[in-house]
């Protein structure tokens, strides 16, 4: 029997969100998949707060000698900065590091040539399971940060403003992957999202350090107003887990099993 696809939500009553936040695992293997975002607000004139929501699925890359591996396809996410979700480092994955190796002994790339890059920032509370993650070279990885991630950083960190993310991968099925996705504006107040913006990233394995390969619509590149760092310490964004022993069991539980959850939401 294959893997069933969880609903994660966490549960934290700490007003400043530490690391003491649990999650509970909600089996909704009926395929019956939640499409409203949790209103924990009283019915009454206040604005409903829907808090961050993160829903990722993956698709199989297929390398060697019929060998396949789960990356990231899709990643939706809806930002809230009040209550932002803890993301983990690519380092934490491991299942992918044989299709990761293989990519770049094909393609004469150096170690640091190509990445497992995330589909949402592990600033931003991107996890480092398979489904949100997906192999990019060094130049379409930093025109992501510079095209799209810086963007959504200054909405949520200094905007304040909540904040719809979406990024589709699409495997090319030879030398030249590619990234494209929309940023804009939330309404929590009617859950619509506005004033989208698109993106595309190109990911050319045999340009692995071509940065205007991996920007083919020259989209103007967005410095972060803050660090990661000051983020971190102005109780913006929760920084990262790096290392397994800092995850949850309910994590850790999810991790062994990364290569095979094709599809998965949490919640803050």
């Amino acid at each position: 029997m294959g893997f069933v696809p969880y609903q994660l939500r966490s549960v934290n009553n700490n007003k400043h969100r530490n690391n003491n936040t649990k999650l509970s695992l909600i089996d909704y293997r009926s395929g019956v998949q939640p499409t409203q975002l949790t209103d924990n607000r009283k019915h009454d004139k206040t604005p409903h707060q829907l808090k961050s929501k993160v829903t990722n699925k993956g698709q199989y890359y297929k390398w060697g000698n019929k060998q396949q591996t789960l990356v990231g396809e899709t990643m939706i996410a809806f930002l809230d900065p009040a209550y932002p979700l803890q993301g983990q480092s690519a380092a934490l994955n491991s299942d992918q590091d044989d299709m990761m190796s293989w990519i770049k002994s094909q393609n004469n790339i150096n170690a640091a040539g190509a990445v497992k890059g995330h589909l949402l920032n592990d600033n931003l509370g991107g996890t480092a399971m398979n489904a949100n993650l997906f192999p990019l070279t060094k130049a379409a990885n930093a025109v992501h940060l510079k095209t799209a991630e810086n963007d959504v950083k200054n909405k949520v960190w200094n905007d304040q403003t909540p904040t719809y993310y979406y990024v589709d991968a699409e495997i090319g099925g030879g030398t030249i992957d590619k990234l494209t996705g929309e940023i804009g504006d939330w309404n929590m107040h009617t859950n619509k999202v506005s004033n989208l913006r698109s993106f595309t990233v190109v990911s050319h394995l045999k340009k692995p350090n071509d940065m205007e390969t991996a920007n083919p619509d020259d989209n103007d590149y967005v410095k972060a107003e803050q660090r990661n760092a000051a983020a971190f310490s102005h109780g913006l964004a929760l920084k990262p887990h790096s290392r397994v022993s800092e995850l949850n069991d309910d994590w850790a539980g999810l991790r062994d099993i990364s290569g095979s959850t094709t599809k998965f939401t949490y919640e803050s």
